[in-house]
Protein backbone atom coordinates (compact mmCIF):
# COMPACT_ATOMS: atom_id res chain seq x y z
CA UNK A 1 0.00 0.00 0.00
CA UNK A 2 2.99 2.33 0.32
CA UNK A 3 2.82 2.87 -3.46
CA UNK A 4 -0.69 4.29 -3.15
CA UNK A 5 -0.46 6.21 0.11
CA UNK A 6 2.94 7.81 -0.40
CA UNK A 7 2.79 11.52 0.46
CA UNK A 8 3.81 13.70 -2.47
CA UNK A 9 5.05 17.24 -1.80
CA UNK A 10 3.40 19.49 -4.37
CA UNK A 11 3.35 22.46 -1.99
CA UNK A 12 5.55 24.14 0.57
CA UNK A 13 4.63 23.87 4.24
CA UNK A 14 1.85 26.51 4.26
CA UNK A 15 0.18 24.86 1.23
CA UNK A 16 -0.02 28.23 -0.54
CA UNK A 17 3.25 28.35 -2.41
CA UNK A 18 3.59 27.86 -6.13
CA UNK A 19 2.34 24.50 -7.32
CA UNK A 20 4.43 22.03 -9.28
CA UNK A 21 4.34 22.90 -13.02
CA UNK A 22 1.91 20.93 -15.17
CA UNK A 23 4.36 18.91 -17.25
CA UNK A 24 6.53 18.17 -14.22
CA UNK A 25 3.43 16.85 -12.45
CA UNK A 26 2.58 14.65 -15.45
CA UNK A 27 6.13 13.28 -15.53
CA UNK A 28 6.12 12.36 -11.82
CA UNK A 29 2.52 11.39 -11.04
CA UNK A 30 1.67 7.72 -11.63
CA UNK A 31 -2.06 8.38 -11.64
CA UNK A 32 -1.51 10.87 -14.48
CA UNK A 33 0.34 8.15 -16.40
CA UNK A 34 -2.63 5.85 -15.90
CA UNK A 35 -5.03 8.52 -17.15
CA UNK A 36 -2.96 9.11 -20.29
CA UNK A 37 -2.80 5.36 -20.94
CA UNK A 38 -6.56 4.96 -20.40
CA UNK A 39 -7.39 7.69 -22.89
CA UNK A 40 -4.95 6.32 -25.44
CA UNK A 41 -6.52 2.85 -25.14
CA UNK A 42 -9.95 4.35 -25.84
CA UNK A 43 -8.62 6.22 -28.88
CA UNK A 44 -6.99 3.02 -30.22
CA UNK A 45 -10.23 1.08 -29.70
CA UNK A 46 -12.21 3.87 -31.39
CA UNK A 47 -9.97 3.64 -34.46
CA UNK A 48 -9.89 -0.18 -34.47
CA UNK A 49 -13.66 -0.52 -34.07
CA UNK A 50 -14.46 2.48 -36.28
CA UNK A 51 -16.67 4.00 -33.60
CA UNK A 52 -18.54 7.17 -34.30
CA UNK A 53 -18.62 10.06 -31.85
CA UNK A 54 -21.84 8.95 -30.15
CA UNK A 55 -20.34 5.60 -29.15
CA UNK A 56 -17.30 7.34 -27.70
CA UNK A 57 -19.60 9.67 -25.74
CA UNK A 58 -21.25 6.62 -24.16
CA UNK A 59 -17.85 5.57 -22.80
CA UNK A 60 -17.20 9.06 -21.45
CA UNK A 61 -20.68 9.06 -19.88
CA UNK A 62 -19.65 5.98 -17.92
CA UNK A 63 -16.38 7.69 -16.99
CA UNK A 64 -18.38 10.60 -15.57
CA UNK A 65 -20.43 8.22 -13.43
CA UNK A 66 -17.26 6.55 -12.16
CA UNK A 67 -15.80 9.96 -11.23
CA UNK A 68 -19.04 10.78 -9.37
CA UNK A 69 -19.02 7.52 -7.39
CA UNK A 70 -15.50 8.06 -6.11
CA UNK A 71 -16.33 11.68 -5.33
CA UNK A 72 -19.25 10.58 -3.12
CA UNK A 73 -16.87 8.34 -1.16
CA UNK A 74 -14.54 11.31 -0.65
CA UNK A 75 -17.41 13.55 0.48
CA UNK A 76 -18.63 11.02 3.03
CA UNK A 77 -15.15 10.87 4.55
CA UNK A 78 -14.38 14.62 4.52
CA UNK A 79 -13.12 16.16 7.77
CA UNK A 80 -14.07 19.83 7.23
CA UNK A 81 -16.91 21.83 5.77
CA UNK A 82 -14.54 24.36 4.22
CA UNK A 83 -10.88 25.32 4.69
CA UNK A 84 -10.09 25.38 8.39
CA UNK A 85 -13.74 25.07 9.41
CA UNK A 86 -13.88 21.71 11.13
CA UNK A 87 -16.84 20.50 13.16
CA UNK A 88 -17.34 17.82 15.78
CA UNK A 89 -17.47 14.30 14.38
CA UNK A 90 -21.25 13.79 14.55
CA UNK A 91 -22.30 17.12 12.92
CA UNK A 92 -19.58 16.72 10.29
CA UNK A 93 -20.84 13.26 9.34
CA UNK A 94 -24.40 14.56 9.10
CA UNK A 95 -23.31 17.44 6.86
CA UNK A 96 -21.23 15.08 4.73
CA UNK A 97 -24.20 12.75 4.28
CA UNK A 98 -26.53 15.62 3.38
CA UNK A 99 -24.12 17.18 0.88
CA UNK A 100 -23.22 13.80 -0.64
CA UNK A 101 -26.94 13.06 -1.05
CA UNK A 102 -27.55 16.46 -2.62
CA UNK A 103 -24.61 15.86 -4.95
CA UNK A 104 -26.09 12.50 -6.00
CA UNK A 105 -29.40 14.19 -6.85
CA UNK A 106 -28.08 17.01 -9.04
CA UNK A 107 -25.24 14.96 -10.55
CA UNK A 108 -27.72 12.15 -11.19
CA UNK A 109 -30.22 14.46 -12.91
CA UNK A 110 -27.42 15.91 -15.02
CA UNK A 111 -26.44 12.45 -16.24
CA UNK A 112 -30.03 11.31 -16.65
CA UNK A 113 -30.54 14.18 -19.08
CA UNK A 114 -27.26 13.31 -20.75
CA UNK A 115 -28.43 9.68 -21.03
CA UNK A 116 -31.65 10.78 -22.75
CA UNK A 117 -29.55 12.67 -25.28
CA UNK A 118 -27.41 9.55 -25.91
CA UNK A 119 -30.17 6.92 -25.66
CA UNK A 120 -29.80 5.89 -29.30
CA UNK A 121 -26.04 5.55 -28.91
CA UNK A 122 -26.44 3.32 -25.84
CA UNK A 123 -28.50 0.89 -27.93
CA UNK A 124 -25.62 0.21 -30.32
CA UNK A 125 -22.74 0.60 -27.86
CA UNK A 126 -23.24 -2.69 -25.99
CA UNK A 127 -20.15 -4.46 -27.30
CA UNK A 128 -17.31 -6.13 -25.45
CA UNK A 129 -14.89 -3.42 -26.58
CA UNK A 130 -17.06 -0.67 -25.09
CA UNK A 131 -17.11 -2.55 -21.79
CA UNK A 132 -13.33 -3.00 -21.99
CA UNK A 133 -12.92 0.76 -22.41
CA UNK A 134 -15.24 1.44 -19.45
CA UNK A 135 -13.33 -1.11 -17.37
CA UNK A 136 -10.04 0.59 -18.22
CA UNK A 137 -11.39 3.92 -16.96
CA UNK A 138 -12.74 2.29 -13.80
CA UNK A 139 -9.37 0.72 -13.00
CA UNK A 140 -7.62 4.03 -13.67
CA UNK A 141 -9.90 5.99 -11.33
CA UNK A 142 -9.70 3.24 -8.70
CA UNK A 143 -5.91 3.44 -8.78
CA UNK A 144 -6.02 7.25 -8.74
CA UNK A 145 -8.36 7.23 -5.74
CA UNK A 146 -5.96 5.21 -3.58
CA UNK A 147 -2.81 6.77 -5.00
CA UNK A 148 -3.99 10.31 -4.17
CA UNK A 149 -5.82 9.38 -0.96
CA UNK A 150 -3.35 10.97 1.45
CA UNK A 151 -1.86 13.73 -0.67
CA UNK A 152 -4.86 15.54 -2.16
CA UNK A 153 -4.96 19.07 -0.68
CA UNK A 154 -8.78 19.17 -0.79
CA UNK A 155 -9.60 15.58 0.17
CA UNK A 156 -11.20 16.78 3.44
CA UNK A 157 -13.01 19.82 2.02
CA UNK A 158 -16.61 18.71 1.43
CA UNK A 159 -17.69 22.10 0.01
CA UNK A 160 -15.07 22.00 -2.72
CA UNK A 161 -15.67 18.31 -3.43
CA UNK A 162 -19.29 19.18 -4.24
CA UNK A 163 -18.18 20.89 -7.48
CA UNK A 164 -14.90 19.15 -8.31
CA UNK A 165 -16.43 16.61 -10.75
CA UNK A 166 -18.20 19.31 -12.78
CA UNK A 167 -14.98 21.26 -13.16
CA UNK A 168 -13.40 18.12 -14.50
CA UNK A 169 -16.08 16.75 -16.84
CA UNK A 170 -17.42 19.98 -18.38
CA UNK A 171 -14.19 20.95 -20.23
CA UNK A 172 -13.81 17.34 -21.40
CA UNK A 173 -17.28 17.21 -22.90
CA UNK A 174 -17.26 20.71 -24.34
CA UNK A 175 -14.27 19.57 -26.37
CA UNK A 176 -16.19 16.56 -27.66
CA UNK A 177 -19.29 18.65 -28.44
CA UNK A 178 -17.16 21.00 -30.53
CA UNK A 179 -15.88 17.90 -32.30
CA UNK A 180 -19.46 16.81 -32.98
CA UNK A 181 -20.27 20.12 -34.67
CA UNK A 182 -17.00 19.98 -36.60
CA UNK A 183 -17.97 16.57 -37.97
CA UNK A 184 -21.41 17.91 -38.98
CA UNK A 185 -19.77 20.75 -40.88
CA UNK A 186 -17.10 18.64 -42.60
CA UNK A 187 -19.33 15.75 -43.73
CA UNK A 188 -16.38 14.08 -45.41
CA UNK A 189 -16.09 10.34 -44.63
CA UNK A 190 -12.41 10.32 -45.48
CA UNK A 191 -11.67 13.10 -42.99
CA UNK A 192 -14.12 12.13 -40.24
CA UNK A 193 -11.85 9.68 -38.44
CA UNK A 194 -8.95 12.12 -38.44
CA UNK A 195 -11.18 14.85 -37.00
CA UNK A 196 -12.52 12.41 -34.40
CA UNK A 197 -9.02 11.42 -33.30
CA UNK A 198 -7.99 15.08 -33.09
CA UNK A 199 -10.87 15.95 -30.77
CA UNK A 200 -10.37 12.80 -28.70
CA UNK A 201 -6.77 13.89 -28.16
CA UNK A 202 -8.02 17.34 -27.11
CA UNK A 203 -10.46 15.68 -24.70
CA UNK A 204 -7.62 13.60 -23.28
CA UNK A 205 -5.54 16.73 -22.71
CA UNK A 206 -8.48 18.48 -21.02
CA UNK A 207 -8.96 15.40 -18.84
CA UNK A 208 -5.29 15.42 -17.87
CA UNK A 209 -5.27 19.18 -17.21
CA UNK A 210 -8.28 18.95 -14.89
CA UNK A 211 -6.72 15.93 -13.17
CA UNK A 212 -3.70 18.12 -12.48
CA UNK A 213 -5.85 20.95 -11.11
CA UNK A 214 -7.85 18.59 -8.92
CA UNK A 215 -4.87 16.84 -7.35
CA UNK A 216 -2.73 19.92 -6.79
CA UNK A 217 -5.52 21.91 -5.15
CA UNK A 218 -5.61 24.67 -7.77
CA UNK A 219 -9.30 24.13 -8.34
CA UNK A 220 -11.58 26.07 -10.63
CA UNK A 221 -14.00 28.97 -10.55
CA UNK A 222 -16.99 27.13 -9.07
CA UNK A 223 -15.13 25.43 -6.25
CA UNK A 224 -13.13 28.51 -5.28
CA UNK A 225 -16.15 30.80 -5.08
CA UNK A 226 -18.34 28.30 -3.24
CA UNK A 227 -15.55 27.61 -0.77
CA UNK A 228 -15.17 31.35 -0.04
CA UNK A 229 -18.91 31.81 0.50
CA UNK A 230 -19.28 28.81 2.78
CA UNK A 231 -16.14 29.67 4.73
CA UNK A 232 -17.48 33.19 5.32
CA UNK A 233 -20.76 31.80 6.62
CA UNK A 234 -19.00 29.27 8.84
CA UNK A 235 -16.76 31.94 10.37
CA UNK A 236 -19.60 34.41 10.93
CA UNK A 237 -21.79 31.75 12.56
CA UNK A 238 -19.13 30.50 14.97
CA UNK A 239 -17.37 32.86 17.41
CA UNK A 240 -14.67 30.26 18.00
CA UNK A 241 -13.86 29.80 14.36
CA UNK A 242 -10.36 31.01 13.47
CA UNK A 243 -10.34 33.88 11.01
CA UNK A 244 -7.21 33.90 8.85
CA UNK A 245 -7.60 37.63 8.17
CA UNK A 246 -7.09 38.48 11.85
CA UNK A 247 -3.55 37.19 11.71
CA UNK A 248 -2.57 39.30 8.74
CA UNK A 249 -0.28 42.27 9.46
CA UNK A 250 -1.87 45.72 9.19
Amino acid sequence: MSLFLKKRRFFTENNKASVIPFWEFVAKDKSAWGLVLSNLIVIILAVYQKWDLSEVLVIYWYQNVIIGVFNVIKMLNAKTLVDGAGLDAAPQKAINAFMAGFFCVHYGFFHFGYYQFLKGAFAKAHTEFVYIAVGVFFLNHLFSFFYNLKSDPDKDNVAKLMFTPYERIVPMHLTIIFGFFALLIIRNPAAEQGVLIFFLLLKSFADLKMHYMEHTGIGGFLAKNMRKKMKGRAISSSPNMPDDNKNEPV
